[in-house]
């Protein structure tokens, strides 16, 4: 049997924070991480994937462009997930929080930061990427939240 591949995109306008992981064991292990990666380079690294979580965009009182073609990602992303016969879930930013216990509001990505973190066997509340444990070395900004959606989607989906 081959180990379980699963991908979890934050979405953007313009690129994406994603996490490739190997999700056999009990804790998922990235293997290909990006905090900006293009649209077109997302939707090759789904070919690699045997499962898609992507963050659903939730629209605000305040929708602009940027909101728009964010939604439009999402969209196009579910759809080629769909072309090449991944199954995906949408989970929104709120929704997956709650699975992970995480409060929602302003400072909610450093939360998932430190949650994330925790799991993986690491201090918290250090602030130094030198302090990360070895599977979360290179994970930054935008990163840290398509690590967190994964987690997310592994407790949905695995049911812990």
């Amino acid at each position: 049997m081959t180990r379980p591949r699963i991908l979890a995109i934050d979405p953007g306008s313009r690129t994406h924070g994603v996490v490739l992981a190997d999700c056999s064991g009990d804790l998922p292990i990235p293997e290909v991480v990006s905090a900006a990666m293009s649209h077109r380079e997302t939707i090759e690294l789904i070919r690699r994937a045997d499962r898609v979580f992507v963050e659903r965009y939730a629209p605000h009182e305040k929708t602009g462009w940027t909101s728009i073609q964010t939604a439009e990602n999402v969209g196009g992303l579910r759809e080629a997930a769909s072309l090449l016969s991944r199954p995906c879930h949408l989970l929104t930013r709120s929704d997956w929080l709650k699975l992970l216990r995480v409060r929602y509001g302003k400072g909610a990505d450093s939360r998932v930061r430190r949650w994330v973190v925790a799991q993986h066997g690491g201090d918290p509340r250090s602030r130094s990427r030198r302090d990360l444990p070895r599977a979360l070395k290179g994970i930054t900004s935008h990163a840290w939240q398509a690590m967190g959606l994964l987690h997310a989607g592994l407790v949905s989906w695995r049911g812990r």
